[in-house]
Order: C-alpha cells, then sequence, then structure tokens
C-alpha cells in the first residue's frame, strides 16, 4: 500500500463549491420563472456533468479506498471494475483493481489487472502520457510478481491443530480480524477456534463490521460479550441485535451494553427475556 501510484485522495471542496453554486443558481432561476436563466444555468449543469466523466472516475477511486481500509475487498474490487467500465482507457481502473487483489494475497489475478492496463495503454494512449502511465503499471506488477515468487511456509498448514488453537487463543480481536483475511485455509481455522472467541467486544467500527459478517460461525463460541454503542456505531449495534435475536450466540452466558450514559448488564437466565 505504500506504492506512490496507489490510491490517490482526491479533494472535493473546489469542484462541489462549483456545482452547488451552479445548482442554486438553476433553483433561483426555476424559482422566479427565468426560462432563458433556466436555459442557461441547466446547459451549464448539463456540461459540467458530461466533461466530469473523471470526477465519477474519482469519486470511484475514493470510495475503493475507503472499501479498502475496511477490509471490505469485494466492494472495493467492484468499484474497480466500474472505473474501467466507465473509462476503460485509463490505468487507474486497473491499478486498483490489481492492488485490492494483492491485499487478498490473489497475486495473479493483480499481475493480470496489470497486463490488461498495460494492453489498453499500448493501444489507445500518446506517446508522453504512455511512458508515464506505462511506468506505474510496471512497477506494480514488478511487486506483485516478487510477492508471488517469494517462497512462504504456511504454520497452519504444518502445526498440529491444537498449536494453532493454542495461538489463536492468545491473539487480539484486531490481530484475528488479520488471520481471517489472510486465506480461505485461515479464516476457516481461526472460526472454529472456539478458544478465541469465549469473549467478544464491539466498539471499533472498522474491525467490528467485519466480524458481524462472520457472526453466524463463530457466535456458538461466545460466552461473554460487551457492546459500546455510539451515535455512529448503531447500524452495527442492530446487526448483532439481529445476530442475538436470530440464536447464533447459543452459548452466551452474560452481555453487557454500554452507552453514553447508562450500561446494561444481563446473565445468561436474563438475556432472552431482555431482548
Amino acid at each position: 500500500m505504500d506504492n506512490k501510484y496507489i490510491f490517490p485522495i482526491t479533494q472535493w471542496s473546489n469542484f462541489i463549491t462549483l456545482f452547488s453554486e451552479t445548482i442554486r443558481n438553476l433553483n433561483h432561476a426555476v424559482e422566479i420563472q427565468n426560462y432563458q436563466q433556466i436555459i442557461q444555468h441547466s446547459t451549464a449543469v448539463i456540461e459540467a456533468i458530461l466533461q466530469q466523466n473523471t470526477t465519477l472516475t474519482a469519486l470511484y477511486e475514493t470510495r475503493a479506498y475507503a472499501y479498502a481500509m475496511r477490509y471490505q475487498f469485494d466492494l472495493a474490487l467492484a468499484d474497480g471494475e466500474q472505473i474501467i467500465k466507465h473509462t476503460p482507457t485509463a490505468t487507474s481502473g486497473y491499478i486498483y483493481k490489481a492492488n485490492v487483489l494483492s491485499m487478498k494475497g490473489y497475486q495473479k489475478g493483480a499481475i493480470r489487472s496489470y497486463d490488461q492496463g498495460l494492453q489498453v495503454v499500448q493501444k489507445s494512449k500518446a506517446q508522453d502520457q504512455q511512458k508515464v502511465e506505462m511506468e506505474a503499471l510496471k512497477i506494480g506488477k514488478q511487486l506483485a510478481i516478487k510477492e508471488h515468487s517469494q517462497k512462504f511456509f504456511d504454520p497452519v498448514d504444518i502445526f498440529p491443530v491444537e498449536i494453532t488453537t493454542k495461538i489463536f487463543s492468545l491473539l487480539t480481536q484486531e490481530a484475528l480480524l488479520t488471520c481471517l483475511l489472510t486465506s480461505k485455509t485461515w479464516c476457516d481455522r481461526v472460526q472454529d477456534c472456539a478458544e478465541a472467541w469465549r469473549s467478544l467486544v464491539i466498539q471499533d467500527e472498522r474491525m467490528d463490521f467485519h466480524l458481524a459478517r462472520v457472526t453466524s460461525k463463530i457466535g456458538d463460541h461466545v460466552k461473554h460479550m460487551k457492546i459500546g454503542i455510539t451515535t455512529f456505531e448503531m447500524g452495527l449495534f442492530k446487526k448483532y441485535l439481529k445476530h442475538l435475536i436470530e440464536g447464533h450466540f447459543t452459548r452466551i452466558q452474560s452481555l453487557e451494553i454500554q452507552g453514553k450514559y447508562k450500561v446494561i448488564s444481563m446473565s445468561k437466565g436474563n438475556i432472552k427475556k431482555r431482548l
């Protein structure tokens, strides 16, 4: 993720200010029924939209970056595909897609995406622009090839289940999330590790939204659960509440829900009654 060509973040203040002003002018013209101004400002908005295909691409790039940072790789890849769809002769979509695939550990797929970008550049770009964009794609491809060629041993494949279970039981929730995202083998092994999920603390949005998606697999291991609620996390709270009501936490013995001003504690005997 430290490659200088990866995930540029666009600043939107200038564009939003300009576009908002044009929209305000159009709304004012509609209010006073000045049809000449309506035509004038409507035309300005239409032209701005037609000329700002790169703005749409930049929005997809920004959202893809945010999805990737929250480990929502499938959504980040979908935005990468949208970038390619809207600007098929630009390199950014291929670079975004390749780097999300690299983050997932799919180096072969990343290399293919870089190759697709190189083919597009060779066919459609002017020579000066082609040189810069080809350099970006080649650097990214070289990094993916290097990652793919490195030989690692996988401790989950080598060590007995008893040893990996002990290791996983000592990890923090954040470390367990990283393990879940490492590979399918790791994900399956971590989800099956009852000791690792005896206690579940829900308080960090980025991590816990992903954990919410695997609750059906880890819920049966959880015995003690604590949920912290803030204004921004109500959607997250509702997800876990839904899992509780649906019976995904079959072995839970205690539940604590901590709000801004109040803490609600429940024991095994009254969790279902309180919910």
